[in-house]
């Protein structure tokens, strides 16, 4: 029969060895890496404009009510470690008294790949309005960011998905804030007036006013408040003036006048979410320190099983 001392070796070997592979496989096993995380897999961002000012589709009238700007973001499978599926609802409704048609402002429905490393958007990309018709492709949004970045953004501009241009519109970095202790990423989109009907084609796109051919032109700024750790999007402060004019985009009717961005409460709530999400450090600290364990302990098992032999 073997020395307790060797069997207690061979096991405390057995230990180290163990936390030794366990060190090394932490940061493989679990992804605190620059991923888009799965949970939670529904996201509501609401964006409220007490005093909005937007165009009746009905008579082209202009009407000064409350307007919210609502995103839902919806995580779907196929979603896999590389890879993840969205489908995204982007809505303008009035907060007023009239008729549910006239309510709804515009609806869109976004269905799109992202790599969970980069945050880009990849194939397939759909968008399908609500009030005009079937989905069709947006091509230029391939590539950009939207409603996640990538963990510890860079101080540089990232393209950013424009969804009413459905094309990537510059977000210039600005600098870093700090906001209930976070550090968090502030980035600027400056839309200068585009015609939209150059981008895409629908109803809204062109009009005909007094008898003269008119297009929808979208400008306004879009700051962006991205938290430094993992990439969650904190705040969305918007500007936006759209209009229809001429093709050398001299304004002749407003559209939309919208000016709006995230309650206190759910900024808070955007916060608490960055924070509860694992990071990387924490991760590999774990991995080494289970390695160095691991590995003392398999080197003092060692040195008792070779005295106990003496």
């Amino acid at each position: 029969m073997l020395p307790r001392s060797r069997v207690f070796s061979a096991l405390l070997v057995g230990l180290g060895v163990a936390l030794m592979v366990a060190g090394l496989l932490t940061p493989k096993l679990i992804h605190a890496d620059p991923r888009i995380p799965l949970e939670p897999a529904d996201v509501t961002l609401r964006l409220v404009d007490p005093e909005a000012k937007t165009r009746l589709l009905s008579d082209g009238r202009i009407l000064t009510s409350p307007v919210t700007r609502q995103i839902h973001v919806q995580l779907q499978d196929p979603a896999s470690a590389d890879n993840v599926t969205e489908n995204v609802g982007v809505s303008l409704l009035r907060d007023s008294y009239q008729e549910d048609r006239d309510r709804l402002i515009s609806a869109t429905v976004w269905n799109l790949n992202l790599d969970r490393g980069s945050a880009e958007i990849q194939e397939p990309l759909t968008v399908r309005d609500q009030l005009v018709g079937p989905s069709t492709s947006a091509p230029e949004a391939l590539g950009a960011l939207w409603m996640h970045f990538p963990l510890h953004p860079e101080k540089r501009a990232y393209p950013v998905l424009d969804d009413t241009l459905r094309a990537p519109v510059t977000a210039e970095f600005i600098g870093e804030e700090e906001h209930d202790g976070r550090q968090v990423m502030h980035y600027r989109q400056d839309i200068k007036a585009q015609n939209v009907h150059e981008h895409y084609q629908n109803f809204f796109t062109s009009t005909e006013i007094d008898g003269e051919e008119l297009f929808l032109f979208h400008s306004g700024t879009r700051d962006l408040y991205v938290d430094a750790a993992t990439g969650v999007i904190i705040n969305i402060e918007e500007d936006v003036h759209d209009f229809y004019g001429t093709k050398d985009a001299k304004p002749r009717e407003d559209v939309l006048k919208f000016r709006g961005e995230l309650t206190e409460e759910a900024v808070a709530q955007r916060l608490a979410h960055a924070a509860e999400l694992p990071k990387a450090e924490t991760v590999k600290i774990w991995g080494w320190a289970l390695l160095g364990i691991g590995a003392v302990l398999t080197l003092l098992a060692l040195v008792g099983a070779f005295r106990g032999r003496v």
